[in-house]
């Protein structure tokens, strides 16, 4: 939905982007990806609402590039340059998001029904996780780094 939204401000700017080719390296990417799951994470402090956040911004970010560049006639370069690194990268934000927000949701209702919820073995379940997801993100930034040329 958040990128729908950011599609939509490109219609209605009429933004035109033409994506160039980066000389990003492949541990460039994967800093910069890393540091999103560091901001995912912040939904275990906050019942999984600084998740959703974030990814309301980064997809509202998205949604407006690829749609400014489809504007600006640059389809074919998004499809060889966003495309292969795209399903590896989401799916490891995904898997980060819905494990920081279960967390968070987790501990919130622990401290908030002063219950004796099992924050360990989820605390486990979430380190496992984000080392998932973490192997996901390696495996974008490799194909981004090595293979797309956007």
């Amino acid at each position: 939905m958040a990128g729908a939204v950011g599609a939509g401000v490109a219609r209605i700017l009429g933004t035109e982007l033409a994506p160039a080719a980066t000389d990003a390296t492949t541990f460039t990417v994967l800093v910069n990806n890393l540091a999103v799951i560091g901001y995912l994470a912040i939904g275990v402090f906050t019942a999984g609402i600084g998740t959703l956040a974030v990814l309301a911004l980064n997809g509202a970010v998205f949604g407006y590039a690829i749609t400014a560049a489809i504007a600006g006639g640059y389809g074919s370069a998004i499809l060889s340059g966003v495309v292969p690194h795209m399903f590896p990268e989401l799916a490891g934000f995904l898997v980060a998001a819905v494990a920081d927000m279960r967390l968070g949701l987790l501990v919130a209702r622990r401290t908030l029904s002063r219950t004796d919820l099992d924050v360990a073995a989820s605390g486990r379940r979430w380190i496992v996780a984000q080392v998932a997801a973490v192997a996901l993100i390696i495996v974008g930034a490799i194909i981004e780094g090595e293979v797309s040329y956007v």
